[in-house]
């Protein structure tokens, strides 16, 4: 074999060790996916019963073990079981999550660095009946013996008012 033909054949072999990494390291992550514990629905501040739990894979597709993932609130308030967690040998990292007392959508994110987030969302429902307001304005009287249109607002202990609550009024000549 020649110099040059020697030269050559290390030019590509540091090529491929550029392109391919040296072969001493994980490669690095190329995703992170959803595996379960997406649409949930749960009363403000529980927990939810199923847990959240992504995949973190390589460029191939395979799984990655020990990548840390970061985990967030982003919406809702609450709060999540760890604000990171590495992944197993399987490649997947879960946590748990307490939603928080608004009503509504609430998000959490799972991020690996250098990735775009995995985005887990729940649907929190408002808790038990805590109180009924009467409006001020359904309060007007025209005449004895008018129909009058009462309303109130109905709103559990957070605040968050309870849209298909079913009151019953009843009023007295006394």
């Amino acid at each position: 074999m020649t110099r040059f033909q020697h030269g050559l054949g290390m030019a590509a072999a540091a090529s491929l060790l550029l392109a391919c990494g040296d072969g001493t390291g994980p490669p690095p992550p190329a995703s992170i996916q959803v595996v379960s514990g997406t649409g949930q629905t749960a009363v403000v501040g529980s927990r939810l019963p199923n847990t959240l739990i992504v995949k973190v894979l390589d460029a191939g597709g395979r799984a990655l073990s020990g990548v840390t993932v970061e985990w967030s609130v982003v919406a809702g308030g609450g709060t999540v079981s760890a604000t990171a967690a590495r992944t197993d040998a399987t490649g997947q990292a879960q946590a748990q999550w307490t939603l928080g007392t608004a009503a509504g959508e609430q998000r959490v994110q799972a991020a690996v660095s250098g990735l775009a987030p995995a985005v887990f969302t729940a649907t929190a429902t408002p808790d038990r009946l805590a109180s009924i307001k009467p409006s001020r304005d359904s309060l007007s009287f025209s005449a004895v013996g008018d129909t009058v249109r009462l309303t109130a607002t109905v709103t559990d202990r957070h605040g968050n008012a309870i849209v298909s609550a079913q009151l019953q009024w009843s009023s007295s000549d006394t």
